[in-house]
């Protein structure tokens, strides 16, 4: 199958495509990590009301908070839709590129956020 695209569209092409899923496979991958992370947040809670500290915002990050939230899940569940949604509408290839390639970095950018929260920081 992958030797029959090569043969059809040509290195080039194949090579934008197979760059194109990495791209879409990694957005929606990260997407799911903050998922997981946000269904983890209990956890996170009651470590801190162990170490005596009060019950505010997680980490002392509003931002973070509402990331790993309940709106914040369906947030990244309805762009995880759209982003596969997108792949079968019919969009050229450049700039099914462009949109994933874009969504990456977004997503890299949240993801380090909340790591750099959740994990680096003392609790506030």
């Amino acid at each position: 199958m992958f030797f029959t695209y090569i043969y059809r569209h040509g290195w080039r092409y194949t090579s934008l495509a197979f760059s194109n899923f990495l791209l879409w496979f990694s957005v929606l991958l990260q997407l799911g990590g903050l998922m997981v992370l946000g269904s983890s947040r209990p956890v996170y809670s009651q470590l801190s009301a162990e170490m005596g500290y009060e019950e505010g915002t997680l980490m002392g990050s509003l931002l973070l908070e509402k990331l790993l939230g309940g709106i914040g899940l369906w947030s990244f569940a309805l762009i995880a839709l759209i982003v596969l949604v997108k792949e079968f509408v019919g969009l050229a290839l450049l700039r099914r590129l462009k949109i994933n390639g874009v969504l990456f970095l977004i997503c890299l950018g949240l993801v380090a956020y909340v790591i750099t929260m959740l994990y680096y920081l003392p609790i506030q």
